[in-house]
């Protein structure tokens, strides 16, 4: 993974994925460092079987050149630490960024899919005040994060 001055994003997910949407549960994710001179990094826990992630980034700018990557999140805009991820625990749905100044990803994915009734994605569509928006949906105990990287940096 390449320091916070990139877009860390989970591309991919291979394994027994089993478990619940609890904390204990089987999980990946993308720690999406806030210092540009810092790696970021992905991680993957499960109590059964094998389980690996897959991860990469995107830059901004030019790569080592201490401009931290910008992001929209649930507590505004600013550094990873700053905005945060969006999250949902629970089956939902969840609008995030518009789609005219962020592109959303997922940052993290827990639970139990053992069928094609278990899904997390991120999807486009209209929020309540019209507007097009990427949204993060969730169903039937599984979990995830996602992030949303400012087109404006």
């Amino acid at each position: 993974m390449y320091w916070g001055d990139a877009a860390s994003i989970l591309l991919g997910v291979n394994g027994e994925f089993r478990g619940t949407s609890d904390r204990s549960a089987t999980r990946v994710w993308v720690d999406q460092s806030s210092d540009p001179f810092a790696s970021s990094k992905v991680g993957v826990w499960t109590a059964v079987g094998f389980l690996k992630g897959y991860a990469s980034s995107l830059f901004v700018g030019a790569p080592q050149s201490g401009h931290p990557a910008r992001f929209q999140g649930p507590y505004g805009v600013g550094i990873a630490g700053e905005s945060g991820e969006y999250t949902l625990t629970t089956t939902g749905q969840l609008f995030m960024a518009p789609t005219s100044s962020a592109m959303c990803y997922l940052t993290q994915v827990t639970g139990d899919f053992r069928s094609t009734a278990h899904s997390i994605e991120v999807a486009v569509g209209q929020d309540p005040n019209g507007q097009e928006s990427w949204i993060l949906r969730t169903t039937n105990g599984v979990a995830g994060r996602a992030r949303c990287f400012l087109f404006d940096q």
